[in-house]
């Protein structure tokens, strides 16, 4: 055991965590401060911010995500496709709930395999290169697939979103240009 005057800055800024009472074996993982510091070029230390997430940073992200643009774009074609305000209440209500169901397949995945990169590291992981058939190539498709067709078609879907709403009050009742939206979608973009 260390004495008060034997401890060193580098065992001061963080504590071991206790031995695990039901397996018997001590963990090496260490808890970092908060305030963690990082050399620079010139030798000094400088502040790096602290890598975590909160519970409201946590509920902010999965609800913006959960949600996102299309509640401004889809309420008028439910509305029309139910016919009644009473139905789309009741449709917005079962696609509420098929979205908590998907929530939580996400919230069991990231507690089964704790791992940084969502859909990639759960099948990496599932399909990786212990799998006979498959390997990594499942990983790497849905990333490819990610990276060139599913995200760049969500955000165009938003620009797009945004370029008709940004331009109606231009055009008062009538449908905006579909050159206008598109200009300004070019520009947002």
């Amino acid at each position: 055991m260390a004495s008060e005057s034997e401890k060193t800055p580098e065992n001061s800024k963080s504590e071991k965590i206790p031995e695990n009472s039901k397996s018997g074996d001590k963990t090496e993982d260490i808890i970092p401060e908060k305030q963690a510091l990082n050399p620079t070029s010139d030798g000094q230390h400088a502040m790096v911010m602290e890598k975590s997430v909160g519970l409201f940073s946590a509920v902010a992200l999965i609800v913006g995500t959960m949600i996102g643009s299309g509640i401004f774009i889809s309420p008028k074609g439910v509305l029309i496709g139910g016919g009644s305000v009473a139905l789309s209440l009741i449709i917005w209500f079962f696609c509420g709930l098929l979205a908590t169901l998907g929530s939580l397949c996400y919230a069991e995945l990231g507690t089964a395999i704790p791992k940084s990169g969502g859909e990639y590291a759960y099948l990496i992981h599932t399909f990786g290169a212990s799998h006979p058939t498959w390997g990594p190539v499942p990983a790497f498709l849905f990333a490819w697939l990610a990276m060139f067709v599913i995200r760049p078609g969500m955000v165009s879907i938003m620009v797009m979103s945004l370029g008709t709403y940004a331009s109606k009050p231009f055009y008062g009742d009538c449908e905006p240009p579909v050159v206008v939206v598109k200009l300004i979608t070019i520009t947002v973009l």
